[in-house]
């Protein structure tokens, strides 16, 4: 039986392939740095874009940071003259929405003005462009949750809500009828005004058709 030489451990040997391994991960990980700095974008171009995220989502304020922040980052950049001129755009709008705030507070002013005038001289309804609804309607328009108009068309509510009833009372349902329209210019919806008018057409159509029999 032939003789098969044994293997014998050699610290040589071991110390060979350990300085081969080793410098097989230094050159993967040198090449593989060398890859990624040449297909990375720059730090400005990277900067940039976050800035033009939130310029182009309509975040002025803060794409005007961003580019400020930028411009000291990154001065003599190619990209630092885009960014200066953003910063010049984003300061021309916001003095722009600051003269329309203003115009509109200075418009609103005057309109509740007008309206409460109206409303104490009971001019509800007519004349058509001088009465609290066309004037808390255009106050509405403009500032959706104004509280003063929005009382304004709840006390006019209040009013014709009891004129109505006191009309019902009466069996006045011409004026009651009118007086729940009404209600309905301002509130369209109005659960309280559309039952009342429904009970006032049963109501008028059942006297019709009974006078119509006698007759």
């Amino acid at each position: 039986m032939p003789h098969q030489p044994q293997w014998k451990f050699n610290p040589a040997n071991l110390l060979s392939v350990a300085c081969l391994l080793t410098t097989i991960a230094f050159l993967l990980v040198f090449f593989s740095e060398k890859e990624t700095a040449e297909y990375a974008e720059p730090d400005d171009v990277r900067s940039f874009a976050i800035c033009e995220s939130a310029y182009n989502n309509g975040n002025l304020m803060r794409a005007a940071e961003l580019y400020q922040g930028f411009l000291r980052n990154f001065p003599d950049r190619p990209l630092a003259a885009l960014a200066r001129r953003r910063v010049s755009e984003i300061t021309r709008q916001q003095e722009i929405d600051e003269a329309e705030r203003i115009r509109i507070n200075l418009l609103v002013d005057a309109l509740i003005r007008k309206a409460d005038a109206a409303f104490k001289a009971e001019r509800f309804f007519q004349p058509e462009t001088d009465c609290v609804v066309f004037y808390t309607n255009q106050i509405l328009a403009l500032r959706h949750d104004h509280i003063r108009a929005m009382d304004l068309q709840d006390r006019t509510v209040e009013i014709f809500e009891r004129k109505g009833q006191s009309a019902l009372r009466k069996a006045d349902y011409g004026d009651a009828e009118r007086y729940f329209r009404n209600v309905l210019q301002i509130y369209p919806d109005d659960d309280f005004a559309v039952n009342k008018l429904h009970y006032i057409s049963i109501i008028t159509a059942r006297r019709d058709s009974l006078s119509a029999s006698l007759d």
